[in-house]
């Protein structure tokens, strides 16, 4: 569960279930790069235990096939 905080009012909270989630964060950047998906827009988060997983945000990473290995958000 990923929790973003809201400006002075409440929380907002996602709850992500990546299909896979990598142990460091150099780990999670290098299967990016090796997908060919780097100049995609993403941002990578954590998982409670402290795994990392991409996010991929936008038309173009569904457009260009990133649902099929890692978690994309419209």
């Amino acid at each position: 569960m990923v929790t973003l905080d809201k400006p002075a009012k409440s929380t907002m909270e996602f709850g992500f279930h990546p299909p896979k989630a990598y142990s460091s964060k150099h780990n999670a950047e290098k299967a990016v790069r090796d997908r060919g998906f780097e100049d995609i827009r993403h941002f990578y988060t954590y998982t409670k235990d402290g795994r990392v997983f991409p996010v991929f945000v936008g038309q173009e990473a569904a457009q260009r096939g990133v649902h099929f290995v890692f978690m994309c958000v419209g």
